[in-house]
């Protein structure tokens, strides 16, 4: 089991900007807008015996497990700076699966406030911060402020624009108040 780390994500900027954003965004979702390269697909992780020898990478060639060929791996490294599914997604997503609401993957929409768009989801062990930079890139005249948490670990915020990362802080989540909000919660 994965710990989920909680995401909001705000956009903001020209309402004509922000509108265009969310025509092509939504649902969001990293996959659909940053996907993953074609070639890993064949690529599998985990601990695999072939011919009585372990692997932690493998591949399939039409039905057939074979380890990954070194000039495979070669030509990977150079074209995306690795050679598995899951080093590329947090090189550019931050997060190996794609956003989830409630612990399940679903599509992602947008609520609409004074002056953006607000989105909330979560990912899996971090938050997205290469992916909201990619955006930003993406879409740069529009503000993407990212705040996470993942109780009681860690708390922060992301700013970017234009591609470029303009803030970023994180720090220990507060307990005080805690108790009396899972309280409240649990008298209802």
């Amino acid at each position: 089991m994965f710990k989920l780390v909680e995401n909001t994500l705000t956009v903001t900027g020209p309402v004509k900007k922000l509108e265009r954003f969310q025509g092509i965004a939504e649902p969001l979702s990293m996959e659909r807008l940053l996907p993953t390269p074609e070639d890993f697909r064949e690529i599998m992780t985990g601990t695999n015996t072939i011919d009585g020898v372990k692997y932690r990478m493998w591949m399939l060639c039409y039905t057939k497990e074979i380890p990954i060929p070194e000039l495979v791996k070669r030509r990977f490294l150079i074209r995306y700076g690795t050679v598995c599914r899951n080093q590329w997604r947090i090189a550019n997503w931050g997060t190996r699966f794609d956003l989830v609401v409630g612990g399940k993957e679903t599509e992602v929409k947008g609520v609409k406030i004074p002056y953006g768009l607000k989105y909330c989801f979560e990912t899996t062990s971090s938050p997205p911060l290469p992916f909201v930079k990619n955006l930003s890139k993406t879409f740069p005249t529009l503000a993407f402020r990212l705040h996470f948490i993942d109780f009681p670990d860690f708390e922060g915020e992301f700013w970017a624009q234009g591609g470029n990362k303009l803030h970023y802080a994180d720090w220990q989540p507060s307990y005080e108040g805690w108790g009396e909000v899972q309280e409240e919660v649990g008298s209802k």
